[in-house]
């Protein structure tokens, strides 16, 4: 078996050292990009806890959200925002959608906090199999909040605790950058 091991060792060492003299013939590869269909939607880029989301279009002009999954403190998912910017709306520079849990009272506001005194709130829009939605405009001073904070803290109210709100933490990490990349609608 040692007799086998070392022949094997010699044989590769001999090979190698002859391959090496040839290293301009060796193919160092093609990577290669995932296949996506007109419709389906890819993802672009990653800038912190965010996330470029596109859907593939035939004109190249492809449509894309930010978005990014808001964990609780034990890593289960409690909110999914999906943010986009818009073109010509006078009062609103960006929109989002943010799903809740089903259990969500809807009589409760969602309420996004910036700082200790820049919060607001907003209604909920409708529920689908998924969850429940608010849907939100973004003034250019909450994009500008968002963009100067780490953070952000969202607050719901579950149905079956009304008295008291559960509140968590958007990340802000990545914000400005994949901001600035997305394309206004």
């Amino acid at each position: 078996m040692q007799y086998f091991v070392k022949t094997l060792l010699v044989v590769s060492f001999l090979a190698s050292s002859a391959y090496s003299q040839e290293a301009s013939q060796l193919s160092l590869g093609q990577p290669l990009l995932p296949k996506t269909n007109i419709g389906e939607p890819y993802l672009r880029e990653e800038n912190g806890d965010w996330a470029l989301r596109c859907v593939l279009t035939e004109s190249g002009n492809d449509p894309c959200n930010m978005t990014q999954l808001i964990l609780t403190e034990d890593n289960s998912p409690i909110a999914e925002i999906s943010l986009f910017r818009v073109q010509s709306n006078p009062t609103a520079v960006a929109g989002a959608d943010i799903t809740v849990p089903h259990e969500t009272l809807l009589t409760a506001p969602l309420v996004i906090r910036y700082s200790e005194t820049s919060a607001k709130q907003y209604p909920y829009t409708f529920c689908n199999k998924i969850g429940c939605i608010a849907r939100i405009g973004f003034s250019q001073e909450d994009v500008d909040l968002m963009k100067a904070g780490e953070r952000a803290i969202i607050s719901i109210t579950h149905i079956q605790q009304p008295e008291q709100a559960i509140t968590f933490p958007m990340s802000l990490a990545g914000f400005t950058k994949s901001y600035d990349d997305l394309p206004a609608r």
